[in-house]
Parts: C-alpha cells; structure tokens; sequence
C-alpha cells in the first residue's frame, strides 16, 4: 500500500515511484520571493541590499536574493512546511541510498559528519591509509582510534588501488549500474578515443585501474592522462595549459593531469580541450623535466603501533569546563562528542 505525506501543496510518495520533476527548494525559494518576504536574520547583507556595489558588479544579485535561511526563510520556524525533508528523499530515490543527508561548506564537513555519526573517543574506525586530509581531521575532532587499511599500492602506475570488502563492491556494483544508465559512458567515449590517439598521452581507463585487488568500476568521465611520455610532468603541463589555453585541469602529480567531464559541456568546451592537448607536443619538448619523486618503500610507511591522532594533536594535559565545574584529564580533548548506544565500532583499548 502506497502512503503519501503533504508538504506544502506537494504528495510525496513514501512508498512507490517519487515525482522527480518537483524541486522542492527551489520551488520554495520562489515562493519566498513571490511572497515578498523582508529577511531582518543572517545572512547580514539581507538579500544583497548591504552588499557593496563592487562585489554585486562581478556576481550580481541573484546569488544574493538565491542566500536564504532554510530555517524562518525557505520554511517556517518548525520547518512544517517540510522543504528539506522532501528534497533529501527526492535525493535519496535518485541515487538509491536509505536517506540523503545535504550539507554545506562542501564534502569535507560531509567526511567528518559521517565519522562522528559512526563512532566516538577512543572508539575504532576502519580508515584508509591514503584518506584525504578531512578524515584526519574528523579523527582528532572526534577522538576515534584509526585502524588503518593499507591501500594497494601500485610500483609501474606510482598511485594506490583502494581496498576493498565484498561488501563495498556491492554497493559499488549498484552505484555502477547508476551511472551507465545516466548517459556517461556515451559522453566521455568519444572524447577518450581522441585524446588516446595524441602521440605522448596515455589515457587510464578501465584496463589500468579495475580488477582483482584494485577498484570494481572506473568513472569514464573523469579522464587521467598520463603526459610521461613528452618527457615533463603533470604539474608543468597543468601550468602551460592555464597560461597558453585558460583551460584549468582538476588535479596534476608529476607523471597525469585529471580532467573531469559533467553534464555541463558540449562540443565546444570538449573540442577546446582536445585542441589544446593536441596543441602540447611542440612546448612539451622545451618544458622542464618533473622532479624526480623517492617513492619509499612500503614497509617503511606503516606506524610502529597504533595511535589516536587527537593523542599527537592537543597537549599532555587539558582542562575541559562543563555545566560549571572545572575537570582535569589526561590526554582528553576539549568538548569530545558523548557515546550514544547503537554504535557499530568497537572501543579501542585504554
């Protein structure tokens, strides 16, 4: 049986196909200016009224009159109005996960949220060793103990495989079937078989970077391009790109580029990237060599014991202050979120 739940004027379905052309922020955030709502709560430029004319003169005022509370602004103090709500399960239905969660101040909050929603002090959590910086910021604002995963790390390629669980892939082998009915293979085929054909570039691709021991699937619109061959780096060709095309690349190391393909580009921005690596050969030549990378071993790069990065991070002793009364502990971090019962990781030993 099929229930709904009224938001607004919108029927979400709980239960069945969802209505996927409602933009339930959107669609609020119009309402809010139909209405003419008079904003006296944060943001302090108050739909762009404060905002000097210089700084409207390069982002004009939309991206203003778009800055509103979602709450007392795109809803109501109660959020009743249930924008939201709404959006995350529209969000959640599209790509196929339990419940959606948005975030601001972009995905390296989302990373410590996500730790801090799994684990507490001195609790373990399973981290790779090759994490991105915010996960070592999640364990010392957190106090979880890392147990680390070593990566598969690859001698001819100089880069990591992930490790992964059965578990992982199954969920990945989802998210994979995802992503083939969205179109990207179609977009990013024929742009990879021209960038393939430029003499010196290597483009990575499924070959290089999936099967046993390494990823279950590869992105076929994130294009690594391997530039070894001409005989220079990928941070000097990032460099020659922005200065000689304006064409800014997503990453650089000192043997690829990356450079990522979305639904936003057509024929001319992607014949404005072929052009300019067809262009690379002839400065290639005159541009410096990488710098030679010591890549160590990998026995040397593992930790002689397990330690908890908030232990490395604070001072031997710190004094913490709750509800008046002043406390002295060892080791402690300041205001450390509490235990809450539920939790899957296991407590790492005192």
């Amino acid at each position: 049986m099929e229930t709904t739940a009224c938001f607004r004027g919108y029927r979400l379905s709980t239960c069945g196909p969802m209505d996927h052309s409602q933009a339930p922020i959107l669609q609020a955030l119009q309402a809010y200016h139909d209405s003419g709502q008079l904003p006296f709560t944060p943001p302090g430029h108050e739909q762009g009224r404060g905002v000097d004319p210089r700084v409207r003169a390069v982002l004009g005022e939309a991206v203003f009159r778009s800055d509103v509370l979602a709450v007392g602004g795109l809803d109501d103090r109660a959020s009743s109005g249930g924008v939201l709500e709404q959006a995350q399960q529209l969000m959640a239905d599209a790509v196929g996960a339990g419940q959606t969660f948005f975030s601001t101040c972009g995905s390296s909050l989302s990373v410590k949220a996500a730790m801090l929603s799994v684990a507490g002090p001195r609790e373990k959590l399973l981290i790779g060793r090759d994490a991105h910086k915010s996960v070592v910021a999640g364990l010392i604002l957190s106090g979880i103990c890392p147990v680390w995963v070593e990566p598969q790390w690859d001698e001819d390629l100089h880069l990591a495989h992930p490790h992964l669980t059965a578990g992982v892939r199954r969920r990945l082998r989802r998210a994979s079937r995802c992503a083939r009915r969205s179109g990207g293979d179609a977009l990013a085929g024929d742009v990879r078989s021209h960038i393939e054909a430029i003499e010196g570039l290597h483009l990575h691709g499924r070959d290089d970077f999936c099967g046993p021991g390494r990823a279950f699937d590869a992105d076929p619109l994130q294009l690594v391009v391997d530039v070894s061959a001409l005989g220079t780096g990928g941070y000097q060709i990032a460099d020659w790109l922005r200065e000689h095309h304006r064409i800014n690349v997503g990453l650089a190391d000192h043997r690829r580029i990356g450079v990522q393909l979305t639904h936003a580009d057509d024929s001319q921005t992607i014949g404005t990237l072929l052009d300019a690596l067809q262009d690379l050969r002839k400065p290639a030549t005159e541009l410096p060599p990488p710098p030679r990378v010591q890549i160590p071993r990998r026995a040397s790069c593992g930790w002689s014991r397990p330690w908890c990065p908030v232990m490395r991070s604070l001072p031997e002793s710190t004094t913490s202050v709750t509800a008046g009364s002043r406390s002295r502990r060892r080791g402690t971090p300041h205001a450390l979120p509490a235990r809450h019962s539920g939790r899957t990781a296991g407590r790492a030993p005192d």
